[in-house]
């Protein structure tokens, strides 16, 4: 007969496993219930298998897929697809006696994001749903989405706006409640950490941007191979857009944030950093002769600043050996015309559209231009003033005339030597104003007339008595001139920029050539 002592050895284990399985099955039905109870008219839910491990705290769901739908129930407006859902470390009595949730880890594999961006809801369709996703508070240690895929679809299904590849996202200590969580926005968490690969955004059809690589930690973001290019070349693109006469190459292949951080504030996103660094950038703009403009007004830079979709607070730009050119093509579509800058270096303090921005923005530049030219160019404003009141100052030095005289045609010509030009000149969006003085060696500037092939020889005589006999120059050997500019409003800054020069060039020519 078998004694006591040993029938309780036998019956606590029985005991035991028995207990642990029903308590298995127990927890696992109240998740699927929880699921249950999430599914709404506008929440479809759906995965292939649940499992669940008590003594880990672990739950996984298979091929999980969510939709939420738009207020017809007809067009979906955001969905979610994860090879392997999983959540580590669940403590399950938290959640059972009070609701709370607290767990280790909530890691998706391969989730694959997609918004629709056509697809516009009038109300929160997560509030159909039978759980109240408000008061159920979480705590979670991290949050680990790997090797994902995010996408903006615009204008049907096949028509993707934005693409983010090879995504890898950490975020660490996440607190608040569930229906924060679900729109993206965790309401507190100490960091994150992300890498992607190749991602886009098309700006329209015929424009994007594409980043090869990303990375973020520690506040540091590292930028490799950035591009904004058409997706035409530009004899294509002439044949679609009829206005387009420009084409924009812009690379950079490293770049750097130093202490980023992007926050939501007033319903808006805050980009903050405090050292940007851009190395070996290169901007290539192609002007297509063939194509007509078309002249609408433009805004100034400082007002493209101030009206950004989102607030950003830079401390300081560092711009290092960067390339600028700009190319016009002729009538058969050659390269005939090109203006480039070489070793391009650049300064930006307080680069911020913030209402609060009190501060003055200052920009300071320097490059090679054709390859013998010295430039620099310094421009001070306030983002915030409503007129775009800015002042710009800037020098030249060995400048070779004939280097751009195909561009200047039809309407004038330079020959000879500058060695020295200054200039300063303050302004708004509507008028301009300043002083210019420049030192040369057999200078001619030749006005031409109308049909651009014949010199108009009274103003240009007249330029060749003043610079051939150095008449009214200073002690030092430098002639004075004038700018004031009224604003073309389809120009921009720097259309706006060389309309003063060319205009204080003249002045300082054909006037008395003194202070």
């Amino acid at each position: 007969m078998i004694n006591k002592s040993k029938r309780w050895f036998i019956l606590v284990p029985i005991v035991v496993v028995v207990s642990l399985i029903c308590l298995h099955f127990w927890i696992k039905n109240r998740i699927v219930i929880f699921l249950d109870e999430i599914r709404a008219p506008a929440i479809i839910l759906d995965y292939d298998d649940l499992s669940i491990n008590l003594f880990t705290g672990s739950v996984f769901l298979n091929n999980l897929n969510i939709e939420i739908l738009d207020d017809s129930l007809k067009f979906i407006q955001l969905s979610l697809f994860s090879k392997q859902m999983k959540v580590k470390g669940f403590r399950y009595g938290s959640y059972l006696t009070t609701g709370h949730i607290d767990f280790d880890e909530w890691y998706f594999e391969e989730p694959i994001f997609i918004k629709y961006e056509d697809i516009v809801s009038t109300g929160m369709t997560i509030s159909d749903s039978k759980v109240n996703f408000d008061s159920i508070p979480f705590t979670l240690k991290a949050l680990n989405l790997d090797n994902g895929i995010v996408q903006l679809v615009k204008g049907g299904k096949d028509s993707v706006q934005m693409e983010v590849n090879d995504l890898n996202i950490s975020i660490f200590n996440i607190k608040g409640n569930l229906k924060e969580l679900i729109k993206g926005v965790p309401a507190q968490y100490s960091e994150i950490e992300c890498t992607t690969g190749y991602s886009f955004y098309n700006f329209s059809p015929n424009k994007h941007i594409g980043i090869d690589s990303l990375s973020y930690r520690e506040g540091r973001i590292t930028v490799h191979t950035l591009d904004y290019i058409s997706n035409n070349n530009n004899s294509g693109l002439s044949k679609v857009l009829e206005d387009e006469r420009n084409q924009i190459l812009f690379s950079i292949p490293n770049m750097s944030i130093e202490n980023f951080q992007v926050n939501l504030v007033n319903n808006s996103f805050k980009a903050e950093g405090d050292k940007w660094s851009i190395n070996h950038a290169s901007l290539s703009m192609l002007r297509n002769q063939n194509v007509s403009d078309k002249k609408e007004p433009v805004d100034l830079h400082i007002t493209l600043l101030r009206n950004l979709p989102i607030q950003i607070d830079i401390d300081s730009v560092y711009i290092s050996e960067g390339f600028i050119e700009y190319s016009e093509t002729d009538s058969l579509g050659n390269n005939e015309n090109r203006l480039y800058f070489e070793n391009v270096n650049g300064d930006i303090n307080n680069l911020s559209n913030t209402v609060a921005n009190n501060e003055e923005t200052t920009i300071s530049a320097s490059s090679n231009f054709m390859g013998h030219a010295d430039i620099r160019l310094y421009w001070n404003f306030y983002v915030n003033n409503p007129n775009d009141e800015f002042s710009a100052e800037g020098s030249v030095f060995n400048f070779r005339g004939e280097s751009i005289n195909s561009f200047l045609e039809p309407d004038f010509k330079i020959r000879g030597y500058l060695s020295e030009m200054y200039f300063d000149l303050n302004g708004d969006m509507f008028t301009s104003s300043g002083n210019i003085k420049m030192k040369y060696e057999d200078f001619e500037f030749l006005v031409l007339k109308r049909d651009g092939f014949r010199v108009n020889s009274i103003i240009s005589n007249l330029g060749k008595l003043f610079i051939s006999k150095n008449s009214s120059v200073d002690s030092l050997g430098y002639r004075h001139g004038n700018m004031d500019i009224v604003r073309d409003p389809t120009h921009s800054f720097f259309e706006y920029l060389w309309d003063n020069i060319e205009d204080g060039i003249i002045n300082t020519i054909v006037g008395n050539g003194k202070e």
